[in-house]
């Protein structure tokens, strides 16, 4: 695969492998947990406790295609998000997605889970069950869900499903499915579940969604009709920023402030 040869000059480095490779270098603990019929794995910080919250991070789509057909393997080539867990103090965990880091030939798994069924209500309802389960069995009595990218789109659809939820963060996630889909002329994601086109949606949690003004993955527009249809949401339009720069170096600030207003509704 082309992208291999970006990655390493012999040799295929796999994003799983690179994973791992970062899980080695800052002792994250890797684990593997069933949600609903499927697999996840899970890449853990191993920090002392900092108190009985939660910080739970989903990753984006990864590579879903390539070229024109669907890919062996959706899982991301490019780690950011789990970059962006590395920075959080808080006791955090990286909880990829059915089908993804190995999984794709797994029982159960086909392209269209990567693909237009990406939010699917089967991926929504395995992910809120894994990190429910990852919660309680560690003693967390509250949960943040922090979602990049298509990862931001699993989180706001999963809020709803955990009792246990203290806040939402997302960052450059296109909660209007449809709008990014006609605004870059692809197919629709029709047997995904779409944010914007919930009739009721209810997240008691507060709720904060960052862009990049310079975004041209996830356009600010295209998430409109989301903020419209709830009021309580807030967003965050970041000067200068796109799809990916700058969010790694500036998480820790960008976090504190989320976390504060998180904490100013209770």
């Amino acid at each position: 695969m082309l992208w291999c040869a970006a990655l390493a000059l012999s040799g295929c480095i796999t994003p799983n492998s690179q994973f791992d490779a970062i899980a080695a270098d800052h002792e994250l603990q890797k684990t593997q947990l069933t949600g609903t019929a499927f697999q996840h794995i899970l890449y853990a910080t191993q920090r002392p406790r900092t108190g009985s919250t939660l910080h739970v991070y989903f990753g984006s789509d990864g590579t879903p295609w390539l070229r024109d057909r669907p890919s062996d393997d959706p899982s991301p080539r490019v780690p950011l998000t789990i970059q962006l867990m590395l920075q959080d103090d808080a006791s955090s965990v990286y909880v990829g997605r059915p089908c993804y880091h190995g999984f794709a030939k797994s029982p159960g798994c086909n392209s269209p889970l990567w693909t237009s069924g990406r939010y699917s209500e089967a991926i929504v309802s395995s992910m809120a069950a894994v990190t429910s389960a990852y919660a309680e069995r560690h003693g967390y009595s509250a949960v943040v869900l922090i979602g990049y990218s298509g990862g931001g789109v699993l989180a706001t659809l999963v809020a709803p499903h955990l009792k246990d939820l203290k806040g939402l963060i997302t960052v450059a996630a296109n909660l209007d499915i449809d709008a990014w889909a006609d605004y870059h002329g692809y197919e629709p994601l029709d047997s995904s579940l779409n944010p914007a086109g919930i009739e009721e949606f209810d997240i008691r949690a507060k709720q904060i969604h960052f862009y990049g003004a310079d975004d041209k993955v996830v356009a600010p527009v295209t998430a409109d009709r989301f903020f419209d249809r709830n009021p309580s949401a807030t967003r965050e339009i970041v000067p200068d920023f796109d799809h990916v720069c700058c969010w790694i170096a500036s998480w820790p600030v960008i976090l504190d402030r989320a976390l504060k207003n998180l904490e100013s509704s209770y």
